[in-house]
Formats: structure tokens, C-alpha cells, sequence
């Protein structure tokens, strides 16, 4: 890879990092983590399964409307923002942060492996950072920009596969997929009509403040959809004493 490309990479990568810090499990950690460490793993599978679910929920409804935002619009704010800066390289940024879309179960997926004390399959997972360098080397020299972002996603995904696959008598995996698709189906319909929009035309700020007044109605009936059990909602309301988070939850009706 030549300096600009490195440059790229580096900036991409930033912006996923900046994705992951504002995701909700990072927020609602110390609410959650005692209430979940209190489990009984060998007697409580059901309950495990529940709070997976809520923590995996809650990033993947803060990180889809982010990344469909970026699909629809990134370019087009590249090309204002940052005067076409690195905007040939776009599609790898797009790649990079659908690997942090699938990845977003990664954190709650740690969880559940602590609280069963699974150190060996931590351990054994590591494997994985040595499929990362080699496969760095071979697919850099073959695709470039695009081989080192397919190897550093893959190897996260193959990592957290092969945890989630000795975690999955605890996790149910078909009620995970599930969420996710209905979040896909609520949000990606707005963005395509969108980015119709853009192809034809349509002034690009007049959209964007649309696509701002979108994703907010958008986000608190997603929310008002998908965190509907009573646990959930007792979360929602220990953690709205903070004053920037008790707006959300009056919205979406949680007292």
C-alpha cells in the first residue's frame, strides 16, 4: 500500500472506533453489568439469552441507522467536507464499518463468556490474530486497501464466530438474526429513497437535514418496537437519572 492509501486506512479506521465508543452498551455498562453477573449460568440460561439480546439490540440500533447514513450520504459529505479526500477509496470504508455492523455482538458476546468463566476458549480464540497477519500478507499483496480491510474483518468475525459457537446453548441465535432483519427492514427502505433522491439531484442539504429529522422519528419508534420487555425498560429508566438521557426515554414513554 502506497502513503495514501495507508492514510485511508488509518481515517476509516478512526471512524469505526468513533462508532464504537458511542454505542449503548458502553453508556449502560454499569447499569447492566451487575444485574448480569448476578446470573446463575448453569440454572438461568433463558435470562442469559435476554440480556444478550437487549445489549446486541442496542448497538445495532445506534450502528445501522450510522451506517446506512454513511452508505447514502458519506460520499457526497467526502467530497463537501474533506474536498474529495480519500473518497476513491469509499467503498472500503463502507466494508470496514459492515464488518463492525456484524461485529456489534462482539462486546455482549464477552459477557456471556465471562460469566460462564470460558478462559479457555478466550484463549484458544487467539488463533484468530495469527490468521490476521498472515492473512494481511497475502491479501494486501493480492487486493490492497481492500485485502487489509477483509483481513482484519474477517478475522474478528471468525473470532467471535467461534466463541459465539461454544456459547450457543445460552444464546438464541435464530431470535438474534431476527432483530436484526427487522431493523434492516425499518431502516434501509427511508436511505434507498434517499439516495434516489441524491442520484437525481435533490439538493444535498436540504436532504441531509431530512435524513437528520428522519433518523431521530426513525430511532425512537425502533427503539419503542424493540425494547419492549420489562427488564429492558427498568434499564432504560435506572439509567435516565442521568439528566442527557432522561428526553429519550420520556419519548419513548419508559417511567
Amino acid at each position: 500500500m502506497n502513503l495514501a492509501q495507508v492514510g485511508a486506512y488509518s481515517f476509516f479506521i478512526r471512524i469505526q472506533q468513533m462508532i464504537n465508543s458511542i454505542l449503548p452498551v458502553n453508556f449502560f455498562i454499569n447499569v447492566i453489568r451487575p444485574a448480569f453477573f448476578s446470573i446463575n449460568p448453569h440454572q438461568q440460561n433463558a435470562k442469559i439469552n435476554s440480556y444478550f439480546q437487549f445489549m446486541v439490540k442496542l448497538n445495532w440500533l445506534f450502528f445501522l441507522p450510522i451506517y446506512f447514513f454513511i452508505y447514502t450520504m458519506g460520499r457526497e459529505i467526502m467530497d463537501i467536507y474533506l474536498n474529495g479526500k480519500y473518497i476513491i477509496y469509499f467503498d472500503i470504508l463502507i466494508i470496514i464499518l459492515l464488518f463492525g455492523l456484524i461485529n456489534a455482538f462482539q462486546e455482549p458476546l464477552g459477557f456471556v463468556v465471562q460469566l460462564f468463566e470460558k478462559v479457555n476458549i478466550v484463549l484458544y480464540s487467539k488463533i484468530f490474530a495469527l490468521y490476521n497477519i498472515i492473512a494481511d500478507i497475502f491479501f494486501i499483496q493480492m487486493f490492497g486497501l481492500l485485502g487489509a480491510a477483509l483481513a482484519t474483518g474477517t478475522a474478528i468475525l471468525f473470532k467471535n464466530l467461534y466463541i459465539f459457537y461454544f456459547s450457543k446453548d445460552s444464546i438464541n441465535s435464530s431470535e438474534l438474526m431476527s432483530n436484526l432483519l427487522i431493523l434492516i427492514m425499518i431502516w434501509i427502505s427511508p436511505f434507498i429513497i434517499i439516495k434516489v433522491l441524491i442520484i437525481a439531484g435533490a439538493n444535498f442539504f436540504i436532504l441531509s437535514l431530512l435524513s437528520l429529522i428522519m433518523c431521530i422519528f426513525l430511532f425512537i419508534v425502533t427503539l419503542k418496537i424493540s425494547i419492549k420487555k420489562d427488564f429492558e425498560k427498568r434499564i432504560f429508566v435506572d439509567f435516565s437519572k442521568n439528566k442527557y438521557f432522561q428526553k429519550t426515554v420520556q419519548l419513548i414513554g419508559y417511567k
